[in-house]
């Protein structure tokens, strides 16, 4: 019975969705398309990452104008780049009607790795087509109604019988700027099959240079370096980590690869419930000696299970003023105790 009702499920999504419909739905937000790019300048560009509280859809109105709600706030506050997170093109599920059974089938299953992955299979297969088709026109018909960039966060793209994880950025007038595919794959994600991709990417804007990477690429050393290597000024990293333990290592990844490269990390993320629980804070990270208290940490929403927006000012002339290993930072305490015995200790071995 269950594969009718994805049958069902998929046509009733195709019914309900229209390119034409997503543009009469933000028209009638009668947003007035920002001046945010033509203000922009390197020291004072302003990037929002979102924390998106993950919840049913039951229509496609209410998927558009929540998303709406993000880059409004976040334009209002100036921002040039607005940042989703990751699998956040996933969640116009809910508007199929049988979506309750999708969700009561995938919590029968969630413990058994085989069914599950053939359940997300079956999916993925059915649905991947419409959602990727709705998340794209939303978020292009809103980067063009507001005049911003927009980071759309990831989804899961079927192109021929190949799977990938793919995440968009969109410019001021609503044109895919560039994508950049998933690297690192979960375990999940190697059963379903995804694709790794074959290249980090960064584009050129007018509010610096951009690199996105998703997931577990973007708290992997290799690919943040490789990234910076390339003349990223700023990482986009979308997220949607599943437990406390990643949402901590995540934050002390970043922190010490923003410091170590002297880039800024911009991580939107998913929160809340819905069948699981998204842990984690959307955030934005810098070098230690140019954040304000030192501590890695430009901007970041307090609460993590709720949805939540951060705009933070990042002045990229600073990642290029350098930083001495040596005279940079200092320790009072262990210079008074400790080092003139460990040079003692030294010279008489010598």
């Amino acid at each position: 019975m269950l594969p009718v009702k994805l049958k069902l499920s998929s046509f009733a999504i195709s019914l309900k969705f229209s390119p034409r419909r997503v543009e009469h739905i933000v028209a009638k937000k009668n947003s007035e398309r920002s001046q945010n790019l033509a203000a922009c300048s390197r020291d004072g560009v302003r990037v929002g990452a979102a924390q998106v509280e993950v919840r049913r859809y039951r229509t496609l109105a209410e998927y558009v104008e929540d998303m709406d709600r993000y880059v409004a706030k976040a334009v209002h506050a100036g921002a040039q780049i607005v940042a989703f997170p990751h699998g956040c093109g996933l969640l116009p599920i809910g508007i199929t009607p049988y979506f309750d059974t999708l969700l009561e089938e995938l919590q029968r299953v969630k413990d058994n790795s085989e069914e599950l992955t053939a359940l997300l299979l079956q999916l993925l297969d059915e649905f991947s087509s419409s959602l990727q088709e709705i998340f794209l026109t939303t978020f292009s018909a809103l980067a063009k109604a507001y005049g911003v960039y927009i980071m759309a966060g990831s989804t899961y793209v079927l192109e021929g019988d190949k799977l990938y994880c793919r995440s968009y950025l969109l410019d001021e007038n609503g044109l895919v700027l560039g994508t950049q595919d998933l690297l690192h794959r979960s375990p999940l994600e190697k059963a379903l099959g995804v694709v790794p991709g074959e290249e980090i990417r960064v584009f050129d804007t007018k509010a610096g240079r951009v690199a996105i990477l998703i997931g577990q690429d973007g708290r992997t050393l290799e690919p943040l370096r490789i990234a910076r290597g390339m003349g990223a000024e700023i990482i986009l990293s979308p997220s949607g980590s599943l437990t406390p333990r990643q949402e901590s290592l995540a934050d002390w990844g970043y922190k010490a690869a923003a410091d170590a490269l002297a880039v800024y990390i911009a991580a939107p993320v998913l929160s809340g419930t819905m069948g699981v629980r998204f842990c984690g804070r959307a955030a934005c990270y810098g070098p230690l000696n140019i954040t304000k208290e030192r501590d890695g940490i430009v901007n970041q929403v307090i609460c993590d299970d709720a949805g939540g927006l951060i705009v933070s000012r990042l002045n990229l002339e600073q990642l290029y003023a350098g930083f001495d290993a040596y005279t940079g930072d200092s320790n009072p305490e262990f210079i008074k105790t400790q080092l003139m015995s460990a040079y003692q200790k030294l010279t008489k071995r010598l």
